[in-house]
């Protein structure tokens, strides 16, 4: 018997989209029949998949400037100055603002990535973290219709968050008093690839960091403002445009927001009808629902390599003796020894949360040093169990992604 040859092409089915004119924006207007499939190897299409015939969604969405004739009024100027300067200072790629030093790195899969972050407290110069980036990014999308069920992006190990950064601008990407660094990075080819002004560094105002008032002393409240320093990056990936923030607070937080902008993959429906997986947001026009998920890396280094992680679950205590009054509830921590143990679901009933801390260091009230984990929204992969179902033989071990999915949004020190 033969054995069967393994395939070596590369194939992909590209979306298509009708454009009136250079400068049209064709997303508002998807061809929703026709799927070709192109050999990326030759780059040649090898076929064109039919699926029957939608109508043209008959609106123009057109977002430039010139293109936009009713603009919003009335918005007075704002300006942001320094007099003195920023409170940063810059070596090469090396940064030190308030207590911080970390050093700003760049590359073409994960794009902006910290290195080395240091925290100085009382004079003594203690590690934080090694490294941080974001490592993968998974866009499932969850209409099932033949057309649109492919739609399923890894949008950093398949388009590179690096390859795809902009070049921000002043008063527009960024405002305040800004420092630039640009990427270098290596094509596909080995040639030397650079994106000026790939990254945005500055410093925020943000609000109130803490306020008490006696009231005792009613005229004398005491309010401290709160400073963040910002490292940022904006890549655009097809439709959609990702602004990666790290935040460094004053306070000894860490944070990493994802802002997500652009325009959204749309589909077509037929005249008068509407989509159970999407909203309809024009004429014949609906948006697929679907999900983005990140997975950021953190290799920490607190106070040195003899780090551990922790589950925190807030739980309360049974009925008894010690409990006699029934209000008794308490934070529960369990040491997490292996990957398998860390396998685990967000959970809003125990304000379930993580901590990362290095028991041979004791703070001043001799409990082990830590950072704690505070994820941002409660939410898990959809479908999961049911793709396994369907494809048993190839994703058995897909439910573990719906362990080790969470997006990360806060890192509190202690």
């Amino acid at each position: 018997m033969r054995r069967k040859k393994k395939s070596t092409r590369r194939l992909a089915r590209p979306l298509c989209f009708l454009r009136s004119d250079p400068t049209d924006n064709g997303y508002v207007r998807p061809i929703e029949g026709i799927r070709p499939v192109v050999d990326l190897n030759a780059m040649k299409v090898i076929r064109v998949e039919e699926y029957g015939y939608w109508p043209l969604p008959p609106l123009p969405g057109n977002y430039a400037a010139e293109r936009v004739s009713e603009k919003r009024t009335g918005i007075q100027p704002l300006e942001i100055t320094q007099p003195q300067g920023p409170s940063f200072q810059v070596d090469g790629y090396q940064v030190k603002w308030q207590n911080w030093s970390f050093v700003i790195g760049f590359n073409a899969r994960e794009g902006l990535t910290l290195h080395h972050i240091r925290y100085k407290d009382g004079g003594k110069d203690r590690s934080v973290l090694y490294r941080a980036s974001l490592t993968e990014m998974v866009v499932p999308y969850g209409d099932p219709s033949p057309t649109e069920f492919r739609k399923n992006a890894f949008d950093v190990g398949e388009y590179g968050m690096g390859m795809c950064a902009n070049s921000l601008e002043l008063g527009c990407d960024c405002l305040g008093h800004i420092k630039y660094f640009d990427a270098n990075m290596v094509d596909s080819r080995g040639q030397l690839l650079t994106v000026k002004n790939a990254i945005c560094m500055h410093e925020e105002d943000y609000g109130i960091l803490w306020k008490h008032t006696d009231r005792r002393l009613p005229d004398k409240p005491e309010v401290r403002r709160s400073r963040r320093l910002v490292i940022s990056s904006v890549s655009t990936v097809e439709n959609y445009e990702y602004g990666f923030f790290w935040y460094l607070y004053q306070d000894g937080n860490i944070q990493l927001e994802v802002k997500l902008t652009g325009i959204l993959s749309l589909g077509t429906v037929q005249p008068g009808e509407k989509s159970k997986y999407g909203p309809l947001i024009a004429p014949q026009l609906y948006a697929p629902v679907h999900q983005h998920f990140f997975n950021v890396r953190l290799d920490f280094d607190l106070d040195g390599t003899g780090n551990t992680v922790q589950r925190v679950d807030v739980l309360p205590d049974e009925p008894g003796p010690k409990n006699p009054h029934g209000n008794a509830f308490a934070a529960i921590t369990t040491p997490l020894k292996s990957e398998k143990q860390a396998r685990d679901h967000l959970k809003l009933e125990t304000a379930r949360t993580w901590r990362v801390i290095n028991p041979n260091v004791k703070n001043a009230v001799g409990e082990p040093v830590g950072f704690k984990f505070f994820p941002d929204g409660q939410l898990v992969p959809d479908g999961l169990e049911r793709c396994v179902v369907a494809e048993a033989g190839r994703v058995r071990e897909l439910p573990r992604l719906g362990h080790a999915v969470r997006r990360e949004r806060e890192i509190r020190g202690g």
